[in-house]
């Protein structure tokens, strides 16, 4: 179907090649344009998905210092998996019912400031490290106390659960 017409192009059907070509590269132009949209509400919306779990886990930390602050045991034991691994900043360890049973025993916490926290997830894991300010009294002494916290947490059955946690003084307890 191509003809020459005398002049310098080449028509085909009676379109010139200059506006298939054209035509042709407004086509891929608008092709890459709205491929580069579309990975870009991508981008966005995985970004978005991880800030929402990052603030999701967040709140389930402050919910977790809160629950320990009023020994609300139910609380406790929905963030903290059944086989969490809880090591201490003296290097001991402990299981959820040793922890929880442990609430009250030798310390009164007067405040608990949980901040300065940093999310890391990877899929239905999840990696926080954050820090921790508490005053109190401990065996009838007045304590001051920072710890760096580091959990893990697990995705199960659509909900979060710390599954390893250990703390570490980043100071002297006063």
């Amino acid at each position: 179907m191509e003809s020459w017409n005398g002049s310098d192009s080449l028509t085909v059907s009676g379109i010139h090649m200059k506006q298939i070509l054209a035509i042709a590269v407004l086509l891929v132009a608008a092709s890459l344009f709205a491929f580069g949209q579309a990975e870009r509400t991508q981008t966005k919306q995985s970004k978005d998905k991880i800030g929402d779990a990052e603030q999701e886990l967040i709140n389930l930390a402050k919910r977790w210092n809160e629950a320990f602050l009023n020994k609300d045991v139910a609380t406790l034991k929905s963030i903290m998996a059944e086989d969490i691994v809880i090591i201490y900043g003296d290097g001991s360890r402990a299981t959820r019912a040793e922890d929880i049973a442990s609430i009250g025993k030798s310390e009164q916490i007067e405040s608990s400031v949980p901040d300065d926290f940093q999310v890391q997830v990877y899929g239905d894991v999840a990696v926080m490290m954050s820090r921790l300010t508490v005053k109190g009294i401990r065996h009838g002494k007045k304590f001051n106390a920072q710890f760096r916290y580091l959990d893990v947490y697990r995705k199960r059955d659509g909900r979060w659960q710390c599954v390893i946690t250990q703390n570490t003084r980043i100071d002297k307890v006063e």
